[in-house]
C-alpha cells in the first residue's frame, strides 16, 4: 500500500476488526471528532471495523473526506452474515478463555496471600 500512496500517513493496527480499543482506530476516531478532513484508504473494510464501518465512513464524509476500499470483493448477504457470526463466536471464545486465565491468576494470587488455601483445580 505504501507504494501506491507514498506520501500518505499510515496508521497501523494489530488486532481484530471487532476490537474498538485499538490505538490506531482510536487515533482515527479522535481526528474525526476534531473535524479533520482526510482520505481514508483501507485494504479491506473488515480490517477497519467488522461492525460499524458505515458509521466511520459517514463520519469521514461529514468532515468532507472520503473512504477508499482497495478490496472491491462483493459478498452475498448470506456470506456476510456467516462471517459476522464466525467473528462473534471467535471473540466470545477468546473472552471465555481470558476469563478462565484471569480466574486461575486470582486463585494463584489468593493462595500466595492466604497460605494453606488450596485451589480448586
Amino acid at each position: 500500500m505504501q507504494s501506491l500512496y507514498p506520501d500518505a500517513e499510515f496508521i497501523r493496527d494489530i488486532g481484530s476488526g471487532i476490537n474498538f480499543k485499538r490505538k490506531g482506530l482510536q487515533t482515527l476516531l479522535d481526528r474525526l471528532l476534531r473535524g479533520d478532513k482526510f482520505t481514508l484508504i483501507v485494504a479491506c473494510r473488515d480490517r477497519l471495523a467488522r461492525f460499524g464501518f458505515e458509521l466511520i465512513q459517514y463520519m469521514v464524509e461529514q468532515n468532507g473526506g472520503e473512504v477508499v476500499v482497495l478490496d472491491k470483493t462483493v459478498y452475498s448477504p448470506e456470506s456476510e452474515l456467516y462471517c459476522d457470526l464466525l467473528s462473534i463466536l471467535h471473540v466470545f471464545s477468546c473472552r471465555m478463555h481470558g476469563l478462565r486465565e484471569y480466574s486461575k491468576k486470582i486463585k494463584e494470587d489468593l493462595s500466595k496471600v492466604q497460605p494453606g488455601t488450596e485451589s480448586d483445580n
